[in-house]
């Protein structure tokens, strides 16, 4: 039997390297951690710099805080 002129005996299925899998998906994890504690760094900054504000009130504060969660 061929397929597209190539006999199926010479055509092998390859199976993907779970070492290389797990890599990449550690790899995404760890840029997804990182993205989230950048994120998180900015929202500390923002906050604090809110309540420096001597003009913004306690609503406006809670209301960043239920954002950020």
């Amino acid at each position: 039997m061929e397929l597209r002129g190539v006999p199926l005996a010479s055509v092998t299925r390859t199976q993907p390297d779970r070492a290389e899998e797990r890599q990449r998906g550690a790899q995404s994890v760890s840029r997804l951690e990182s993205t989230k504690s950048a994120f998180e760094n900015e929202i500390f900054q923002v906050t604090a710099s809110v309540k420096d504000c001597q003009y913004v009130n306690g609503p406006v504060i809670d209301a960043i805080k239920k954002t950020i969660r």
